[in-house]
């Protein structure tokens, strides 16, 4: 009698592997063009204007803060293209061999990029937010905690 145990998967999956690396074998795969564009990684759409509406949803925007908020808004869109863009070209470096130089420079552009973004949406902020009810100001703050990251509060209210 046989009794399958914890290894047979791997027997399994070796058997399968070798019988695909033989040439002309039941198991072998030829590198399409389409499956080759199938394993390159695609970037994701943007959630950003889905963001957008949640923000300006949950912080209740009058149609007198609507001009101030617009400002907020392009510039969120402003810095996700930006953060989007960087992304890709790191993405695009990966395949390449960075020297450890070469990585920290990548660090220290990203990190000045984060600063700008960072400084722009306060600077669009401001003005907004010191047109903000109490309740407003109250809400921002939460949705704006841990640095800005105020995506990883969407769906949740902390009260």
């Amino acid at each position: 009698m046989l009794r399958f145990t914890r290894f047979a998967p791997l027997a399994v999956a070796a058997a399968l592997g070798s019988a695909a690396t033989l040439p002309g074998g039941a198991f072998a795969q030829q590198a399409t063009p389409q499956a080759q564009t199938q394993t390159q990684p695609q970037e994701r759409p943007s959630r950003i204007e889905g963001r957008i509406a949640f923000l300006r949803t949950e912080l209740h925007i009058t149609d007198a803060q609507a001009p101030l908020w617009d400002k907020v808004a392009a510039v969120l869109r402003e810095n996700d293209r930006a953060r989007r863009d960087a992304f890709a070209s790191m993405r695009a470096a990966r395949d390449q061999r960075p020297t450890v130089l070469d990585r920290l420079e990548r660090r220290q552009k990203f990190a000045e990029q984060q600063a700008e973004a960072t400084a722009k949406l306060r600077t669009a902020l401001e003005p907004l937010y010191a047109s903000m009810s109490d309740q407003q100001k109250k809400t921002a703050d939460e949705l704006f905690a841990g640095g800005g990251r105020y995506h990883r509060h969407m769906g949740r209210r902390h009260t």
